[in-house]
């Protein structure tokens, strides 16, 4: 759908997976010198497993999402923050009411999906550049959803609209209605991006995230 360009005017570049060298976006090197990027995160967080599994060339291998690493080397959900919802702690997230917001990180963040819940555990590492403000942007269409037995989160692609950012590794989604702005999922991106003067677009699979834990 979109070709390498080599003109004057435009230069489509493919972003590739560090490991697997699929394609999962597009830099775009503008005349002016502006340069775009689409990113498209590899897998849902928390997401139907055999799927998962599938992406790494094994549909029967068992597969659990990293809780710890070194930086971040998965997607992943914050089940913290999952489990507060139902024990004592009662945190009160309202899908159809509350502001969720994108946040983007470098990978200096080390998450902890386990353990992690406020967003000052990542905000250390939030990127910074021009046209980019810390606590990010807030999600279009954020909506929570059941779908054939599956728990399904999913916004509008989000856009980072004229920013000049490197090495940004991954975006969070956070409750930005909540005392201490509980994390949701992290979307690795696995190849850290770069813009100048340009877009950057996270362009989401449908759903977002899907949880299926039905047999």
């Amino acid at each position: 759908m979109v070709a390498l360009l080599d003109t004057s005017r435009e230069r489509v570049r493919p972003i590739r997976h560090d490991r697997t060298g699929k394609v999962i976006g597009f830099n775009t090197d503008h005349w002016s010198g502006r340069t775009d990027a689409l990113v498209r995160p590899v897998a849902r967080p928390m997401g139907l497993l055999r799927d998962l599994a599938a992406e790494l060339g094994d549909p029967h291998r068992p597969l659990r999402q990293a809780v710890t690493g070194g930086a971040i080397s998965a997607s992943g959900m914050f089940v913290q923050t999952m489990l507060d919802t139902l024990d004592a702690t009662q945190l009160a997230i309202d899908s159809s009411s509350d502001q969720f917001d994108g946040r983007l990180v470098t990978d200096s963040y080390t998450p902890n999906f386990s353990t992690h819940t406020a967003w000052s555990s990542a905000s250390g590492n939030e990127v910074s550049g021009t046209g980019y403000s810390a606590g990010g942007v807030a999600l279009t269409s954020f909506a929570a959803a059941v779908n054939s037995g599956a728990l399904t989160l999913d916004a509008t692609d989000t856009v980072y609209s004229t920013t000049t950012l490197s090495s940004v590794m991954a975006e969070i989604w956070v409750d930005d209605t909540l005392t201490g702005d509980p994390m949701l999922v992290l979307f690795d991106f696995v190849t850290a991006v770069d813009t100048v003067a340009g877009d950057l677009t996270v362009q989401y699979g449908s759903p977002a995230v899907s949880i299926d834990l039905t047999p």
